[in-house]
C-alpha cells in the first residue's frame, strides 16, 4: 500500500507541475512561438512531462540543507563604479558550514565540470551579495542541469568560488558600464549571433 500511495503522490505532483507549464502556454499566443522543424506544442508538452518526471525522481528534490530562498531577489553594490546589481537566485540552501547558491539550467546536451566553471560568472556575482547577508560561511556554487533529450538527464555540477575570477568579472562590468555611459558602442560580429540580432541595420551603418 505504501508504494502505491507513493506512486499516487508522485503522479499528483508531476501533474501539478505539468499543469503550471501548460497554463503558461495558454497565457500566450502560439503565433508568438517559433517552433523548430520537428517541434510542435504537443511534442514540447511531452518533453516537459519527461523532464519534470526526471527532476522529481532525481536527488535534486532531496538536497541536504535548509531552503532559505527560492527565486530570491538580491540587490546590492558590487563596486562604487557600478550601479547596484539586481539578481534573482533560483535556490539558496544553508548547511551547517556553507551556503549553496544554485542555478537551474536546461540544456540540449549534458554539461561537464569545465562548462560549470566557464559559466560561473553570474553565480560569482550573486555569491558576492550573498556573503554580505550571511557572512562567515563557505560559499558553494552549483548548476542543476536538466537535458532536453528523449531521455532527460539530471546533473548537479559544482563550480569553484574563485576570488580572482570574481574580481576580473567586476572589472569587465566596470569597463562595459563606462563605455555605455560614454556612448561607445562597438559592433561585435559573430556567425552565431548575427543571424538573430535585432541591430543588424545599425551595425551595418556603423562607421566608427
Amino acid at each position: 500500500m505504501g508504494g502505491r500511495d507513493s506512486d499516487h503522490r508522485f503522479r499528483g505532483v508531476s501533474d501539478s507541475l505539468l499543469g503550471v507549464y501548460q497554463q503558461s502556454w495558454q497565457d500566450r499566443s502560439e503565433e508568438d512561438v517559433q517552433f523548430g522543424k520537428t517541434e510542435s506544442a504537443d511534442s514540447l508538452h511531452q518533453l516537459a512531462d519527461k523532464m519534470l518526471k526526471a527532476f522529481l525522481e532525481s536527488d535534486l528534490t532531496q538536497q541536504e540543507g535548509r531552503i532559505i530562498g527560492v527565486e530570491e531577489e538580491l540587490r546590492g553594490e558590487l563596486t562604487a563604479e557600478l550601479p547596484d546589481l539586481l539578481g534573482r537566485v533560483d535556490l539558496l540552501l544553508e548547511t551547517d558550514d556553507a551556503v549553496v547558491i544554485q542555478d537551474f539550467k536546461t540544456s540540449k546536451s549534458a554539461w561537464n565540470e569545465y562548462q560549470a566553471d566557464d559559466q560561473s560568472e553570474q553565480l560569482l556575482l550573486y555569491a558576492a551579495l550573498v556573503r554580505r547577508l550571511i557572512p562567515g560561511k563557505q560559499l558553494r556554487l552549483q548548476f542543476a542541469v536538466i537535458t532536453k533529450a528523449k531521455t532527460p538527464k539530471v546533473q548537479l555540477l559544482e563550480a569553484r568560488f574563485d576570488e580572482s575570477k570574481l574580481d576580473r568579472t567586476k572589472r569587465v562590468f566596470e569597463n562595459v558600464w563606462s563605455a555605455i555611459q560614454s556612448g561607445n558602442f562597438y559592433p561585435s560580429p559573430s556567425p552565431l549571433q548575427c543571424p538573430g540580432c535585432g541591430y543588424r541595420n545599425q551595425c551595418a551603418a556603423w562607421r566608427g
